[in-house]
């Protein structure tokens, strides 16, 4: 932290009473107005009465002597004695004290005592701030003889006593100021014609002749004021005019050249307040008094510098310091040096920087000593250097500055240039602590915490975090915090953890923002809000906090605040992976392996988890094994087991299943079902929920295990009720089809509900079938939609399907051909034999787009090749239907071999061909009793299509024939 601090000087009696005019005049009345006509036989020794002041005797130079005469009851002495006190004449401002010199002098009738009273009253110097009693102060002496007390009066009204300003009165104050002959009267007509002309509707020829006699009588102010007046009505258009402001501002420097010898002060407080033209007509005139020129320059320097007039207003400025440092003011040098550090005004310069800070350090200047130590300190603008650091810190310290105290304590404790001294760091941290320094106090709470050179204590490290936290020092605030939620060194209390957090968070502490938003999460001590939790991740993330972003993009990703989104999950993934979080590294690589959130690219899958791996996160070990088992062309089996096996030795509980599947599966080398079965009964009895899923599942089926239908459903529910979403949908299914139980699809409902709402597609298109028929719920084809359609999201296959087929017949959405046929395309890419089938239709007939039969014979061509009989009958159909003539015969054959294989439609078909051929008048065929034939079994299989046929052919048959072919049916059926 850079400061800057100021030196106080000694002002001659008349430079203190015009400096608070000027300070007035400018502000607005930012203090009271001292005499401003005190003539020499008031403030100076002379022949006085004896009540006044001791004959013969000259004003005393020391507070000493002074003090004496006061003591003595001289009223004058009283009064010299405040003002000795209030400006820090002769020894250090005691402003209290001069309150009470003032008050004793006042009540002995002393006319400036009164005024005094009334400027101390009006800053709160001395005394508490009270408006109302300096105007009583300066009306009284008003009243009483000294006209200047009106013109202190009307300012203080401008400035505000908490009443309205009552115009009239002030200026009736003013021009009393002005017809007892206070010069000043007329700077004050002068401000207010210029700065409250609306108000005091004074007109201008008036505040023109104001400002005119004040600045004859030798007030620079009223000059400067006439100079701003002019300025505000300039435009580019009136060159005589600006010559005109330049004249007046030059005229107020000019004026400052007598009052130099008794005033040097006063041309700075105005460099303070009034335009850079006017510091810059100073210079050559601080060389009249060259007693006041390094404190003249210094001040000049500072203005120029906070002048917010640029750059070059600003290398003026350093100009002014260069003077004032090369005559040897501290101030001035040490606030060089800090322009050269910091580029204020000049190019940075880190020599010339260190050169002037060493000089004001050694006259003393602790903040110059200070920033010395800081640049050595940091190795900032200068070569490292603790032991210069910590000398620099140590003067510093022991001029009470209490940063200094806290750097050396720093030093002490990290062993920085000098072995580690805890003993050394607490001293000086104590007395930093003692000033209510919040890092010290923060400081002494982590050694006790981490029990750094004392035994750990964890409530005396509360302790010392509450102080801080108390002045509102964020850092200990959220390790209070701490301590609350872990119950550390205080009684566990989830609250109050939250509140200390609130308190960091909202000063935009990002540590205490990530755990308050994981309190909002969890519901620990506040009500649960996932929503604000996610602000705060949000807002500590935005500071690039890594586990912040992690924290947010598990929720984006689990959609724990609304819907998911996989993209930005990716994103801030990828933040905190670049900073080397394992967790977000890991994944990181779950996103690229799945595609969530973007392409799939196993390759940056499994280098995000070999990252992961590197800083410590055993599930990446699992998933980079499974990722290798998977896609032998990552890596070789053996590598996968290796990586797994690593992963169950860390504790990762889905590694010792999947090495169980391995073992299990007779696909690889390594099957051992014996091995198998005791790491998959192990991780199920320890609670792993995809163990207690899998060992139900092999137990239901037998592979490889032994089936036991009871032990599978233990598992199931095991598993099930543990959350793994396999376990559930497997449970739902053995419910849903009643293996190894009675059926119970109310139930099958509940389990694949679980299972779906966990992203489990299987459960989803199975849920969906049971809406769409009624099925242990009511009949709802809109939710069937709904799940299917949650299926279809997660690229289930017979969810796409079924999704087309509601499509394509309008059930629960409109009906939308196009749709339809986008999802039947997507499911017959997957190889689905249903929506090959499908979509074959859909393209024969041209629904959803335009016909193709060419791709319709390829589809069923291909379904009919792997030995489907629907594609057989729909390729036979197809031919038989569009040709071309020579696939005729081969639909035929086709269509016969498929009806023999007992496909209802293609048994209907085939014996619709036979009796379009056939006479039925004609004496009776072969053909025609096999058509009724075919139409017997056609209409057994579900053909509803085949009664009508059977009705008229049976009018034909004779009653012998018809009996016979019945009676040989039923015995094919029989055996069927």
């Amino acid at each position: 932290m850079v400061k800057c601090r100021h030196s106080r000087v000694g002002v001659s009696r008349r430079a203190a009473l015009f400096l608070a005019l000027i300070v007035v005049m400018s502000s607005g009345l930012s203090a009271g107005l001292a005499a401003p006509n005190l003539a020499e036989d008031v403030l100076l020794a002379g022949p006085q009465r004896t009540a006044l002041w001791p004959h013969g005797v000259a004003l005393p130079t020391d507070r000493g002597s002074l003090l004496q005469l006061a003591n003595q009851g001289y009223r004058r002495a009283q009064f010299f004695m405040g003002l000795y006190l209030d400006y820090g004449i002769g020894g250090e401002a005691q402003p209290f004290e001069a309150f009470q010199w003032y008050s004793r002098a006042a009540g002995q009738g002393s006319r400036w005592a009164w005024i005094k009273l009334g400027d101390l009253y009006f800053r709160g110097r001395g005394t508490a701030r009270d408006a109302k009693k300096a105007l009583q102060w300066y009306l009284h002496a008003g009243e009483n003889g000294e006209p200047s007390g009106y013109l202190a009066a009307a300012m203080v009204q401008i400035r505000g006593t908490g009443d309205s300003i009552d115009w009239p009165t002030v200026l009736q104050r003013v021009h009393k100021a002005v017809q007892a002959g206070v010069l000043e009267g007329h700077t004050a007509l002068c401000l207010l014609g210029v700065r409250h002309v609306v108000a005091t509707q004074l007109p201008p020829e008036q505040t023109r002749q104001q400002c005119q006699m004040s600045a004859d009588g030798g007030q620079p102010f009223a000059a400067i004021l006439m100079a701003q007046w002019l300025a505000e009505q300039h435009n580019e258009n009136n060159p005589q005019l600006q010559k005109q402001v330049e004249q007046w501002y030059e005229r107020a420097a000019a004026m400052e050249v007598g009052n130099l010898a008794v005033l040097p002060e006063a041309p700075l407080v105005m460099a303070e307040h009034f335009p850079v033209v006017w510091i810059e007509a100073l210079e050559p005139l601080v060389s009249a008094n060259r007693a006041s020129v390094p404190r003249a320059a210094y001040r000049a320097g500072v203005a120029l510098l906070k002048s917010g007039q640029g750059f070059v207003a600003r290398s003026r400025g350093v100009r002014w310091l260069q003077k004032g440092a090369e005559l040897g003011d501290a101030n001035a040098q040490f606030r060089l040096g800090l322009a050269y550090a910091q580029g204020e005004g000049v190019v940075v310069n880190p020599e010339r920087a260190i050169y002037w800070y060493t000089l004001a350090s050694e006259q003393g200047e602790v903040s110059a000593q200070f920033n010395l130590a800081l640049l050595y300190y940091q190795g900032r603008l200068v070569e490292q250097d603790f032991t210069k650091a910590r000398f620099w810190f140590e003067h510093a310290s022991e001029q009470g500055d209490v940063q200094a105290r806290d750097h050396l304590g720093d030093i002490y404790r990290h062993g920085r240039g000098i072995p580690v001294n805890i003993a050394e760091a607490m001293k000086w941290y104590r007395h930093a602590a003692e000033q209510k320094n919040v890092y010290a106090l923060t400081s002494m709470g982590d050694i006790y915490q981490a029990g750094e050179g004392v035994a750990e204590d964890a409530a005396e490290a509360a302790k010392w975090y509450r102080k801080a936290a108390l002045l509102g020092h964020a850092p200990a605030q959220g390790n209070l915090a701490d301590l609350y939620r872990q119950g550390k060194g205080v009684e566990k209390d989830l609250n109050q953890a939250a509140q200390w957090y609130t308190k960091a968070a909202e000063q935009g502490d990002m540590v205490s923002q990530n755990w308050l938003g994981t309190l909002y999460l969890d519901g620990d001590g506040v009500e649960k809000n996932p929503q604000l939790a996610q602000q705060w991740y949000e807002k500590s993330a935005a500071q690039g906090y890594a586990f912040a972003q992690n924290n947010l993009a598990v929720m984006l990703r689990d959609g724990l605040a609304g819907k998911a989104d996989y993209k930005r999950a990716r994103q801030l993934f990828l933040l905190a992976a670049r900073q080397n979080s394992g967790d977000a590294q890991n994944s990181l690589g779950v996103l690229y392996e799945k595609g969530l959130g973007g392409e799939t690219d196993p390759i940056e899958a499994a280098a995000w988890y070999r990252k992961a791996i590197q800083y410590g996160n055993d599930s990446a070990r699992y998933n980079l094994g499974m990722l290798y088992y998977a896609n032998r062309q990552f890596g070789s089996i053996e590598e996968a087991l290796r990586l797994l096996q690593d992963a169950q030795s860390a504790g990762v509980a889905q590694a010792q299943t999947a090495l169980a599947r391995i073992y299990l599966s007779k696909e690889n080398s390594h099957y051992n079902p014996e091995l198998g079965e005791r790491f998959l009964r192990e991780a199920a009895e320890q609670g792993g929920a995809d163990a207690q899923a899998l060992l139900g599942v092999l137990l239901t089926f037998k592979t490889p295990l032994k089936q036991d239908y009871e032990q599978a459903l233990r598992w199931l529910k095991k598993g099930a009720e543990g959350g793994s979403p396999e376990a559930q949908f497997h449970l739902g299914y053995m419910l849903h089809l009643g293996v190894g139980l009675a059926p119970n699809a109310h139930r099958a409902v509940h389990w694949y509900r679980k299972a779906a709402e966990q992203g489990f597609a299987e459960a989803a298109n199975n849920l969906g079938t049971l809406y769409f028929q009624g099925n242990g719920v009511d009949r709802d084809v809109f939710k069937a939609v709904e799940w299917y359609t949650r299926g279809a999201k997660l690229g289930h296959v017979p969810a796409l399907h079924n999704l087309g087929n509601h499509y394509r017949h309008g059930l629960g959405v409109a009906v939308d051909a196009r749709l339809a046929r986008h999802y039947f395309e997507k499911a017959q890419a997957a190889g689905f034999m249903p929506s090959k089938l499908a979509l074959g239709e859909m393209l024969e007939k041209g629904e959803g787009g335009v016909a193709s039969l060419k791709r319709a014979e390829g589809l069923f061509g291909e379904v009919a090749r792997s030995g489907n009989m629907d594609g057989k009958y729909r390729l036979a159909r197809l031919y038989l239907t569009h040709g071309p003539e020579g696939k005729q015969v081969y639909a035929m054959r086709l269509l016969q071999q498929t009806a023999k294989l007992g496909h209802p439609a293609a048994q209907y078909g085939l014996a619709a061909l036979y009796l379009k051929e056939a006479d039925l008048e004609a004496p009776l065929t072969d053909r025609v009793k096999q058509a009724y034939s075919l139409l017997l079994a056609s209409r057994h299989g579900g053909m509803s299509e085949a009664e009508s046929l059977l009705e008229r052919l049976e009018k034909h048959l004779p009653e012998g024939v018809r009996q016979e072919l019945q009676h040989a049916f039923e015995k094919t059926k029989a055996k069927l």
